[in-house]
């Protein structure tokens, strides 16, 4: 490349560089937001939370059951009242002053920790069944496994899938056996909570790149460098490299204030080296990683698809003549992903082209891949790296078609 193709190149990343910043920033203050709302329903209990938590399950059991003891004792005492006081079939509308005390005394128990002292129960519970049944869980579908190997199973791929779990399964034994204590995980709950079902950096993509060939068509700016020494197809080359540079600096920035607002939120100090199994939802995960290892990954899977549906952005948006047809054109491929998800389709062919990377990670995380169990994870990978380079060779070759 010559230094005059490399000084374009610059100046067309600079330009752009302002608006890529700044729609970026506002969308990582919105998620921010997002974030917040997501986290502080849990937070909302105060230190009450933390003394149960360190109770133990046990504690945690005993006291759900009373309250729920007190609460049908209420409601007996409420019914019986109405059943002997019935006018005509009729259920005697006013309770008596005793009565009402009851359940005015009892409303106030129930919200001494800020917020309901049931759901604070039942979010504890949640919180402590991943951390205190991984390992058992785990051991058990670890004989299981065993089992179907010393039961002469036949099938090649199911015995080579129980070999690779077993293996995972023993290491990720070994890591759970020296993490017994009990952490605080509602922040990161929370937040893997959040990043599964987020949709603003693929409505960021949307934004900085629908229209980043189809107003050079229409405006007729592609057709006068066909007449420079830059050329059709190395200006829309250059387009393509600004517009991956703006999607990096989008997810970077969106991330980035994600993590801080995670670790300014939490209040308890959750570890970056618990087990990932600690997480609610992936008690059963073979991935042996801790949660900092998670946060890496989470932040490599939503780049690497947030280049792809860029990549299928600026294909779609060379094709289109019009900005306002690009605009609707471009729709697709965010749209459709954000609907499969919310679908029953759940198999790793949907998880590859929706970006779950829960699916991935939440359990065994194995497909068959031509009769080889292969990490979904990695296959995620290669697939989209392929597919980003099959829209941008297509967007490439695109660049000198007759445009009117």
């Amino acid at each position: 490349m010559r230094y005059d193709d490399l000084k374009l190149l610059r100046f067309m990343i600079r330009k752009d560089m302002a608006k890529s910043a700044l729609i970026s920033l506002l969308l990582a203050l919105l998620s921010c937001a997002f974030l917040i709302s997501v986290l502080r329903p849990s937070y909302a209990y105060g230190e009450k939370y933390m003394t149960y938590l360190k109770g133990g399950s046990e504690t945690v059991s005993q006291d759900a059951q009373k309250l729920a003891d007190e609460q049908n004792a209420l409601n007996n005492e409420i019914n019986d009242y109405q059943n002997n006081h019935n006018t005509g079939g009729v259920k005697q509308a006013e309770l008596p002053v005793e009565l009402e005390e009851k359940i005015i005394d009892f409303s106030q128990k129930n919200s001494q920790a800020g917020a309901g002292l049931d759901s604070m129960f039942s979010l504890i519970e949640g919180e402590l069944y991943s951390q205190q049944n991984a390992l058992k869980l785990i051991s058990e579908r670890v004989r299981g496994y065993s089992r179907n190997a010393r039961r002469g199973v036949t099938d090649e791929y199911s015995l080579k899938l129980s070999d690779k779990l077993i293996s995972d399964y023993n290491a990720v034994i070994t890591d759970l056996k020296k993490s017994d204590d009990i952490i605080d995980t509602r922040a990161a709950d929370g937040f893997e909570n959040y990043m599964s079902s987020e949709i603003l950096i693929p409505f960021g993509v949307y934004l900085l790149l629908f229209s980043i060939f189809s107003s050079e068509i229409q405006s007729g700016r592609i057709k006068s460098f066909g007449i420079t020494k830059t050329g059709v197809r190395k200006f829309s080359l250059f387009k393509l490299c600004t517009g991956f540079v703006a999607v990096i600096i989008l997810v970077l920035i969106i991330y980035t204030v994600d993590i801080i607002t995670l670790f300014i939120y939490d209040t308890n100090g959750f570890k970056l080296d618990m087990p990932l199994q600690y997480l609610s939802g992936f008690e059963l995960s073979s991935a042996n990683m801790s949660f900092g290892g998670y946060l890496v990954a989470v932040f490599a899977a939503k780049l690497v698809y947030a280049l792809f549906t860029a990549s299928i952005v600026m294909f779609l948006s060379m094709l289109c003549r019009k900005t306002i047809l690009a605009g609707a054109v471009c729709l697709v491929p965010i749209f459709v992903p954000l609907y499969l998800k919310t679908t029953s389709l759940s198999n790793p062919a949907v998880d590859i082209l929706t970006g779950n990377y829960t699916n991935m990670l939440n359990d065994t995380g194995y497909m068959n891949f031509w009769g080889i169990p292969a990490r979904e994870y990695v296959v995620y990978f290669a697939i989209i790296f392929i597919m980003t380079a099959f829209f941008v060779a297509g967007t490439y070759l695109l660049a000198e078609r007759p445009v009117g």
